[in-house]
């Protein structure tokens, strides 16, 4: 009620309280008066969130282990940061907005087309996302057939040890089969994989085909994962066969993998401001002046069937 009537700019929202679950509260909170919520939830509920994520909430924060020192100053460092981004946001841009705004329409992207592989060898999709990315992220896979004959490699900004329960939420809900990556992993058709969070993941040769390499990100990195090393790692064993996809988010992450995608020969598309949730990332990447298109969400998932089917971007669903 008071959310209601009190016309707060923004709500902290634990999922598990008396009475009215989370959930439940989203669900009423997103129907009546949309606001940025922001989840706080420990790393032992880590699917809760992505459900919350789904039903609306801007964002998350995972409650430190321990409630003093270290821990609660990221916590709080976090939470300052993500409330910044929040009160930037005008409602139509909100998660629970940008989701009517697709209703209806990615329909129209046949679910399971069929699709004949470029010549050329193995296409590979690498998809960058941050604030609002999850929920987009599902739209895009579900509309993907399971036996796209491409590899996908996704970098969505999310603290370590949640990204596998991310993963595994993805494949159970799209159909698209989605798990977290891990040292090694060879790229494979019709296979999504998930950057590991608090790691730094790339692509490179291995025997004659691709694989995952994962390292400890820098002390001072902004992004983690980074979507710029991910989209550079690409460019270089890839080349003309690579598509980046720049989705919602905040910052400047990805503007350096999409020149070094374009002087190898791939292609980029990034989401326009119309559905993105947070317009920074796809701007800084439109601002390179090498993005081969800018499209809504509804388009993207069309996007990327061009570009597997023809090795570039055509004219019909992406026009």
């Amino acid at each position: 009620r008071l959310a209601l009537s009190a016309q707060p700019d923004l709500v902290t929202l634990d999922l598990e309280m008396p009475k009215m679950d989370g959930f439940t509260f989203l669900r009423l909170l997103m129907a009546k008066r949309p606001l940025p919520v922001i989840v706080v939830s420990s790393y032992a509920r880590k699917a809760n969130v992505f459900r919350a994520l789904e039903l609306g909430a801007l964002d998350f924060i995972a409650k430190p282990d321990r409630l003093v020192g270290e821990g609660l100053e990221r916590v709080r460092e976090a939470l300052r940061e993500k409330i910044a981004t929040a009160l930037a946001l005008v409602p139509g841009n909100l998660p629970s907005a940008a989701l009517r705004q697709t209703d209806g329409v990615v329909a129209s992207v046949p679910a399971t087309p069929s699709v004949r592989p470029a010549a050329g060898g193995l296409r590979v999709v690498a998809i960058g996302a941050s604030t609002g990315g999850p929920p987009a992220l599902k739209q895009i896979l579900e509309r993907l057939p399971p036996d796209l004959p491409a590899a996908l490699v996704v970098a969505q900004h999310m603290p370590a040890r949640f990204t596998e329960a991310f993963a595994e939420r993805l494949s159970r809900t799209t159909g698209f089969p989605v798990r977290e990556a891990e040292e090694g992993d060879r790229l494979e058709p019709g296979l999504a994989l998930l950057a590991p969070g608090g790691k730094r993941t790339e692509i490179v040769q291995a025997g004659g085909g691709l694989a995952i390499r994962i390292g400890e990100a820098p002390r001072e990195a902004s992004y983690v994962p980074s979507i710029d090393a991910l989209f550079s790692s690409l460019a270089a064993v890839a080349g003309e066969r690579s598509l980046g996809v720049v989705l919602t988010g905040m910052g400047r992450d990805g503007r350096e993998g999409v020149v070094a995608l374009k002087e190898a020969g791939g292609c980029v598309v990034v989401e326009s401001e119309e559905t993105s949730v947070v317009y920074g990332m796809p701007r800084e990447a439109l601002s390179t002046g090498l993005v081969d298109a800018e499209l809504p969400l509804q388009r993207i998932p069309g996007a990327i069937l061009d570009f597997v089917s023809a090795g570039r971007l055509g004219q019909g669903r992406v026009s």
